[in-house]
């Protein structure tokens, strides 16, 4: 449940995110429909939320940095899948990612009914609901395809030598650095 004013700070960093120099108090108050009071006050509260915003005299606003917390607008910005992930959720805290994306995850599920939990900005949780038209008899290969697409992208930004520890285990050495879990729901036809 979004607040009027989290909406008009999200339309802000989405203005400034699009725009490599200034963008004056003016233009954004004119294309959102509010006083540039409302503007300066939501500018105000996403610095204290952490992102970084210069403003200059007769020039406006300029995004320099993004808060050092996982936020959906640095998501968005570096994602360049074309389908997975265009629907994103991010929340602070959340019981299981099974139910939404976020910082903190205090009730996720594990193998054979254990506990994940991960603390808050120390790792990073996150499902993906697909609907995929397959059979359900196809879905098992989902999970080592999900484990191999991780390890690639661990060891393209990383260069980390990380491996599959069947069925669902991403690891480097003998640390666990990522679990993968499948669940399905289907109707029989």
């Amino acid at each position: 449940n979004f607040k009027i004013g989290d909406v008009m700070q999200k339309k802000i960093i989405e203005l400034l995110t699009k725009t490599d120099g200034y963008v004056s108090g003016s233009e954004i108050s004119e294309q959102l429909g509010v006083s540039r009071q409302a503007v300066w006050k939501a500018i105000n509260s996403l610095k204290e939320q952490g992102y970084k915003i210069d403003s200059v005299t007769n020039r406006g606003y300029r995004l320099v940095a993004y808060p050092p917390h996982l936020n959906e607008p640095a998501i968005e910005k570096y994602l360049k899948t074309s389908v997975i992930g265009k629907n994103l959720i991010v929340l602070d805290e959340v019981g299981s990612t099974n139910d939404y994306v976020a910082r903190e995850q205090t009730q996720g599920k594990g193998r054979l009914g254990r506990v994940w939990k991960a603390k808050k900005d120390d790792s990073i949780t996150f499902s993906f609901l697909l609907r995929p038209k397959i059979a359900p008899s196809e879905v098992s290969s989902i999970t080592p395809l999900a484990g191999l697409a991780v390890c690639k992208a661990i060891r393209e930004f990383t260069g980390l030598d990380c491996r599959i520890k069947w069925p669902n285990d991403i690891i480097i050495g003998k640390k666990k650095l990522v679990g993968i879990l499948t669940e399905m729901s289907a109707e029989f036809d």
